[in-house]
């Protein structure tokens, strides 16, 4: 039997029908196999019954709190969300504290159910002054679009703990000006590493003209950091923003890690195609890159940049094909 066939016929066996000693046989034959997943499934469904069969023979709360807390994380690994919601709420009513609060909650907020968690916060979790749940909550009032509160939460989140990286990057994110800059700062001295922060700091930097802060930030970035993928496009973005196309030039040229990753090799080109005194060498990028650059975001935009400084008929193919393909605006 192959194995195909035999995943086949696995799936019409009802392991809850077999005896122990079945199961284990089945679990070997997966793990032999290699067959990870499924033994991991069956690993489950062996240590339900277990638990199950131990919380049947004790009359001891304790006990019983302990196997419904492992019930949980088994019904959450096994995409069974709801049994694991409702036991949770359970085991918090049963016996509240911060720590089974926090898991209902979680369960909640996992499965999308933001109106939910909020509901279920507002009756149950005030007297818990935890920075996690608050940046949860937060999130969860983000999501049904009550950005005041998320924001008033936010910052209940740092006024417990200074140092909760994440939220600092959010404020940053809803904030403007000087005090987006505030928080956009504080998340990069946290050690902070979304791109989207250091992206939205330069932003507010040229806004208001802050070049010196920019190149600060560009060099702390790479003399912390070094060269990667990550600090590669950070300066790519920071260099476009000052107006410093020759250094993206010469970036471009030094590290051969931008022409392997499709997203960096947009960035820089897409920079350069701002500046006529490079536009013939994006040409040739853009036209030799095709393959690589094909489904970048920006690629469709550095094409009409080029066409329209050098009417180049190998770059109107290329946008004409987009457009065959995708519409009149290039990539959905």
């Amino acid at each position: 039997m192959d194995i195909q066939q035999f995943l086949e016929e696995l799936k019409e066996i009802d392991f809850s029908a077999l005896d122990r000693e079945q199961q284990e046989e089945f679990r070997t034959i997966l793990l032999d196999n290699g067959l990870f997943d499924e033994c991991l499934e069956l690993s489950y469904e062996i240590a339900e019954d277990k638990f199950l069969a131990a919380r049947a023979g004790t009359d001891f709360d304790e006990a019983i709190r302990a196997i419904d807390k492992e019930l949980v994380g088994i019904y959450l690994a096994t995409g069974r969300e709801d049994k694991a919601k409702n036991l949770s709420e359970r085991i918090f009513y049963e016996e509240p504290s911060l720590e089974n609060f926090q898991t209902a909650f979680d369960n909640l907020y996992a499965l999308g159910l933001f109106e939910e968690a909020i509901a279920f916060y507002n009756q149950n979790g005030r007297e818990y002054e935890d920075a996690g749940i608050l940046f949860s909550l937060a999130f969860a009032y983000n999501q049904v679009k009550n950005l005041e509160k998320s924001k008033m939460h936010l910052l209940k989140t740092i006024a417990i703990d200074p140092d909760f990286t994440e939220a600092y990057l959010h404020l940053g994110h809803m904030s403007k000006g000087d005090e987006a800059k505030r928080y956009l700062e504080k998340y990069i001295e946290l050690q902070g590493m979304a791109i989207s922060a250091y992206l939205h700091l330069i932003s507010l930097y040229k806004d208001d003209q802050q070049y010196d802060n920019i190149r600060t930030l560009m060099q702390e970035v790479l003399s912390s950091q070094g060269i990667s993928e990550q600090t590669l496009f950070i300066t790519i973005n920071a260099l476009k923003s000052l107006f410093e196309y020759e250094k993206i030039y010469d970036l471009y040229n030094e590290n051969s890690l931008i022409k392997d990753d499709p997203i960096l090799l947009g960035a820089a080109l897409n920079a350069l195609s701002e500046e006529e005194d490079y536009i013939d060498f994006v040409e040739e990028e853009v036209v030799t890159y095709f393959e690589v650059l094909h489904d970048e975001p920006t690629y469709v935009e550095t094409l009409r940049n080029v066409y329209e400084l050098t009417g180049s008929a190998r770059v109107r193919d290329i946008i004409s094909h987009f457009e065959q393909h995708h519409g009149p605006h290039g990539h959905h």
